[in-house]
């Protein structure tokens, strides 16, 4: 039998009666006259292992209460006290009849040992689930790792082909209005080798590519733009370039009907959905 705590909850006559059956035990008692009183010492810092309840209490169902403290304090264990029995008090509580005996001393012993065994098993099994849980988010963050490397290798080495002599330089015609973003993502593309045309708008940039004699291997639009929007000029550029492939960029939270790019991004990000598209046949 280890040292526990025992709060009982009774008259003080009934509940002084009650700790003496446990004098010869090595279980701490605790003492309490209402409810309210007993939620106290639970909340205080001082464990508590078991609450032995009187049925009727001044300020409430002892039943009620026990109910209460197996919801808020499931490593309690609870037993209620009673002259009466009642066929009303919840079965799963375990109810001692008053006189009590130096018999309810066992009753507590198993009670405990089975709180204490449930215990056990639940902290094993929370934390079987968070050893699960943190292998699967290191699986995961190495799956995207994995991915994240293969994605890069891939970029570098496309772009390092752009460079080789003789290779054929893909076209991508990028359709922007805003000023700022337009020369960062054409200024970086054509860093990494590609060639670049550049629009302001739907209606720029289906003059560029008229204008335009050779091939152009992408277009990149933005979604909203004024006159002519990026869903307009897609199938508009497709119908005048069959094969051209599309990736749409937005900032709105959309299911498009096109490959899409998220605002803002990151420029390797950018890259990897181009490469991705151009070498996909």
């Amino acid at each position: 039998m280890t040292s526990e705590t025992i709060l009982i909850i009774d008259e003080p006559r009934e509940a002084l009666a009650v700790g003496t059956l446990f004098a010869p035990t090595p279980y701490s008692i605790l003492t309490a006259h209402r409810a309210e009183q007993a939620l106290q010492i639970l909340e205080s810092e001082h464990p508590v292992d078991l609450v032995l309840s009187e049925a009727v209490l001044p300020d409430t169902s002892g039943a009620a209460f026990l109910v209460k403290v197996r919801v808020r304090y499931p490593g309690t264990a609870v037993m209620l006290m009673t002259s009466v029995p009642d066929r009303s008090i919840d079965s799963a509580i375990p109810v001692a009849i008053k006189p009590l005996t130096a018999a309810v001393i066992e009753r507590v012993e198993t009670l405990l040992a089975a709180t204490r065994a449930q215990t056990k098993a639940y902290r094993a099994a929370v934390q079987l689930n968070r050893t699960a849980r943190a292998d699967l988010d290191a699986a995961r963050q190495t799956l995207t790792g994995t991915v994240e490397r293969s994605r890069r290798r891939r970029c570098d080495q496309f772009c390092a082909r752009l460079r080789e002599p003789g290779a054929h330089i893909p076209t991508i015609l990028v359709a922007e209005n805003d000023p700022v973003l337009r020369y960062a993502v054409t200024r970086f593309l054509a860093r990494c080798g590609f060639h670049v045309l550049d629009a302001a708008d739907g209606a720029d940039a289906l003059r560029i590519s008229r204008e335009y004699s050779g091939a152009i291997e992408l277009l990149l639009t933005d979604l909203d733009m004024p006159g002519l929007d990026g869903l307009a000029l897609a199938p508009a550029l497709e119908a005048e370039r069959p094969g051209v492939r599309i990736l749409v960029m937005t900032g709105a939270d959309l299911s498009l009907p096109r490959e899409t790019l998220r605002k803002p991004f990151e420029l390797e990000d950018l890259l990897a959905g181009i490469v991705g598209l151009i070498v996909r046949r």
